[in-house]
């Protein structure tokens, strides 16, 4: 969608992932994603939904980080 030629330019290209930092499903590597992200100027704020390793954190810190964006951490549905 972020590829659009109908998109302004100059509008704000923001995603919100919700996740636990492991990806079983995705044949994109997150280096990659990352890579895209940046090309398109997309700010990606991560949130970590539950308990985290430091390998899983690390996953959705990085992502936002090399983006722009914010990495949030949820333990809890209090939290919210």
């Amino acid at each position: 969608s972020f590829d659009d030629p109908k998109l302004d330019a100059s509008a704000q290209r923001t995603i919100i992932l919700f996740s636990d930092g492991i990806d079983t499903v995705s044949g994109v590597k997150i280096d990659d994603a990352i890579a895209r992200a940046r090309e398109f100027k997309v700010r990606i704020n991560t949130v970590m939904l539950g308990p985290s390793t430091q390998a899983t954190q690390g996953n959705l810190e990085r992502i936002a980080i090399m983006t722009g964006g914010q990495y949030i951490p949820l333990t809890t549905p209090e939290a919210l």
